[in-house]
């Protein structure tokens, strides 16, 4: 009976010991998957800050003059509705594809708008985070006045170079002669280009103020530029 009243005992601090190793496992794996669940918000919380910093950890196009040219600076860059936009000069420069503008050999310059959504626009209105992102699909026009008369007008067509998208032309040569001018640009988004407004899909613009502040976005924009025109470029040939 002694033998057997030890036997049950024994069983039961066995028993007994099983439960506390049991409690205490399941206290460290409840440990362990709070640690888990306190690193996954840690990393997700990075990767929304690493996205919200746009692409600036990828290389980035080589710097006008790095490759070869030198860009001329027109004025000062203007900010206008969500643009910013700034205006450069710099040798003329042969594009493909070809006849759509006056050769290197048959122009005087290379005549360009460098047009970007401010970073906080391009998120408002769909086009992402990243930082000076192009808009695509707008009507741009130029105009060159000297003591208020008109000297030339056009159009400014979209285009690449080793520095990104922008809206240039080649002026021809001899139709801007040394001196000063103001330099007019106007643009307005193709109606071609959409925007969705809808609930679920809209651009985030339209949560904050509905289809009015998306529509924003197609309003004609303008700027103007004082132009000291030296020919400097010409020197570069």
């Amino acid at each position: 009976m002694k033998k057997s009243k030890m036997v049950v005992t024994l069983a039961l601090l066995a028993s007994v010991g099983l439960v506390g190793c049991q409690k205490n496992d399941t206290a460290k794996l409840n440990e362990l998957q709070k640690q888990v669940e306190e690193k996954d918000k840690k990393i997700s919380e990075l990767t929304e800050k690493l996205k919200d910093a746009g692409e600036d950890d990828e290389e980035e196009a080589e710097a006008p003059g790095e490759s070869g040219f030198k860009e001329i600076n027109i004025g000062e860059e203007t900010i206008v509705g969500p643009f910013q936009v700034a205006a450069v000069y710099f040798q003329g420069v042969d594009m493909i594809p070809e006849g759509k503008q006056p050769s290197a050999a048959e122009s005087d310059m290379h005549l360009e708008a460098d047009i970007h959504l401010k970073r906080e626009d391009a998120k408002k209105y769909g086009f992402g985070n990243g930082k000076e992102v192009w808009p695509a699909y707008l009507n741009v026009n130029y105009k060159v006045l000297k003591d208020g008369k008109e000297v030339t007008s056009g159009s400014m067509m979209p285009m690449n170079a080793d520095d990104g998208a922008h809206y240039g032309v080649n002026i021809k040569k001899d139709v801007i002669k040394v001196g000063k001018y103001k330099l007019l640009i106007e643009f307005q988004p193709s109606g071609d280009y959409l925007l969705h407004t809808d609930e679920e899909t809209g651009v985030p613009v339209v949560k904050e103020g509905g289809k009015e502040a998306a529509a924003k976005y197609f309003q004609k924009q303008s700027v103007e530029f004082d132009w000291d025109y030296t020919g400097e470029q010409l020197q570069n040939r």
